[in-house]
């Protein structure tokens, strides 16, 4: 369901970090890939990029046990946006170390996202993936660079790690405990 509904959506922005090869295949058009601290675009899918850097196959091979069920509303208009191409979230020049860290865990990112994007995030553990969306919500501060965000988006992020807090909202919709 979640494909369909992802395929679906015709004026709004996805930017997928996943481990699903088969979702990111069939939802993305354009792969980021995170290595050495540097992004590197590649219009096509999956497949194409796998094939390309055979070494990203081992950014797939975790298997999930336990399934989750989301229902998410249609989106609305988004006031002062016309056109699928108009930025929505950017950032500018972005340099972030986590505190403690000897080295930043990215340096100079660049990125643009907007009504028509259809993303997907790759990268080893720890190439910055993670960071990257955090500091395009708003969840992190940049060290260094800018980050924008379109007053009237709604931007919604769940951690991939943050089932232990979802779990003490399990008789929340999904929008529920985005909006909470």
């Amino acid at each position: 369901w979640v494909e369909d509904y992802i395929r679906g959506l015709k004026d709004v922005t996805c930017m997928i970090v996943s481990q699903n090869a088969h979702l990111l295949e069939t939802c993305c058009s354009r792969i980021i890939h995170i290595d050495n601290l540097r992004l590197h675009n590649f219009k096509g899918s999956i497949k194409a990029f796998v094939e390309e850097f055979p070494e990203a196959k081992s950014y797939f091979e975790l298997k999930s046990s336990k399934g989750l069920s989301f229902r998410f509303p249609d989106p609305g208009f988004l006031e002062g946006v016309s056109s699928r191409g108009k930025v929505l979230i950017k950032m500018d020049k972005v340099d972030f170390t986590y505190p403690g860290n000897p080295k930043p865990t990215v340096v100079n990112l660049t990125v643009r996202v907007s009504m028509g994007s259809r993303v997907a995030c790759l990268g080893p553990n720890g190439a910055g993936k993670s960071t990257m969306i955090k500091l395009l919500t708003g969840e992190l501060n940049p060290d260094k660079g800018t980050t924008w965000k379109n007053p009237n988006a709604k931007v919604a992020y769940v951690a991939q790690h943050a089932f232990h807090h979802i779990e003490k909202h399990l008789k929340m919709t999904p929008t529920e405990y985005i909006l909470w």
